[in-house]
């Protein structure tokens, strides 16, 4: 099918992966579903040429009578490009109704039916060429061939097998009869098929090109805006949501739990004493600290709805939808003691980390102001603080009181 290239955009969360493993993935992933994509266009453009072999083939041979002078020439062959016909619905069938078979098999299935079409036809018209009975049918077959090794050839070469084959199919059986015949006319007209058959190699080699670097720069350009999409709502540090991105998320969600009236809370988290953790024993490894948590708070909160990210410095959001008061606490008191689990080792001594965790949960309505459940949460927070923290403090809101 030629050379897929490796960049293409696929079904996946960018915003759950880092940057390596973006591009680690994007490599396999993205030549399949090039490959994908070439299967769909080359279905397309061969959906016309299911029958135009068996109707053209019909149509040459009854209007010059051989099924009279030929019967079981004219029965075999109708036959045979039927039964091809056949196979390429079976394949249209399966392709649009049966999306889990492999790329490979779907593309292999319509490649060599083309091509078997293709050489039943060459070998075709080389009986045609050679048999006295069928003269009146030569120059016709002869044009009609040509027709469709050159139109096919190069309508169909997204696959290399096909614009390299088809044409030598086509023409190739025809040729060999001609040299056989060994008439100087016969040799001149097989030479000059020989280069309708180079022309052809051409051409289509260039349109093929063409195929695959569009959709590869296209597929380039798309991975570029995917990365950069992930890149820019996703916190570099700890590989969470960011600020931009929560901020966002809010207002979604707001809307959202006022049209459905569901309440709607809201989580900060703050690390525990972190200046004195980043004054005694450094930056780096304060930043190892919040990544540890990070990676604690994200394997917490499992469902779908969440969202978490990182606030700024060492604090923590987590927007819970659909998610009342006394579910809020089960799941704060689950985060604390979480946290409360994690130590990292600096100079072979154990670090342990705590968090304290300021919730409020309110019913939204469309004309309270959102950013009041945030400052509930933070005074809470705050409050959780202050009563020696490692805990989490609640702050319920009713809809009236978000204003």
């Amino acid at each position: 099918m030629g050379n897929p290239g490796f960049f293409l955009n696929w079904n996946i969360d960018y915003t759950q992966i880092t940057q390596l493993e973006f591009l680690k993935l994007k490599m396999p992933i993205g030549k399949v579903l090039l490959q994908k994509q070439a299967l769909g266009d080359l279905s397309k453009r061969a959906t016309g040429g299911i029958f135009i072999y068996l109707i053209v083939w019909l149509v040459i041979a009854v209007s010059n009578q051989l099924q009279v002078t030929l019967p079981i020439f004219f029965y075999l062959n109708s036959t045979m490009l039927l039964g091809i016909a056949v196979l390429r619905i079976m394949h249209l069938n399966v392709y649009k109704h049966r999306p889990e078979v492999p790329v490979m098999v779907m593309t292999n299935w319509l490649v060599y039916t083309i091509l078997i079409a293709a050489l039943h036809w060459g070998v075709m018209v080389a009986w045609i060429l050679f048999d006295d009975r069928a003269v009146d049918v030569r120059n016709l077959m002869i044009v009609v061939t040509a027709g469709f090794a050159i139109g096919g050839a190069t309508t169909l070469s997204i696959s290399n097998r096909i614009r390299i084959f088809y044409p030598i199919f086509m023409f190739c059986p025809g040729i060999l009869v001609l040299i056989f015949l060994g008439s100087n006319g016969s040799w001149i007209f097989a030479g000059l098929i020989m280069l309708a058959l180079i022309y052809v190699h051409g051409t289509t080699k260039i349109t093929h090109n063409d195929y695959w670097e569009t959709i590869t720069n296209q597929s380039i350009a798309e991975d570029r805006a995917n990365l950069m999409e992930h890149l820019s709502i996703t916190d570099q540090l700890t590989q969470l949501k960011n600020r931009l991105y929560f901020d966002e998320k809010f207002d979604e969600e707001w809307q959202r739990s006022s049209r459905m009236k569901v309440p709607l809370s809201v989580l900060l988290m703050d690390i525990d004493n972190f200046k004195d953790i980043n004054d005694t024993h450094g930056h780096l490894f304060g930043d190892e600290c919040l990544q540890l948590i990070a990676s604690t708070i994200s394997s917490e909160l499992l469902r779908a709805s969440d969202c978490v990210a990182r606030y700024g410095g060492e604090e923590f959001v987590a927007l819970l939808p659909n998610t009342g008061e006394d579910e809020t606490r089960a799941i704060a008191e689950k985060l604390v003691e979480a946290v409360s689990g994690v130590s990292s080792k600096f100079n072979d001594k154990k670090v342990h980390i705590t968090c304290s965790i300021g919730g409020a949960t309110c019913h939204p309505n469309y004309q309270d102001n959102k950013e009041n459940l945030l400052r509930q949460a933070d005074l809470a927070l705050y409050q959780a603080k202050s009563n020696g923290r490692n805990q989490y403090q609640p702050c319920v809101l009713e809809s009236s009181a978000a204003t």
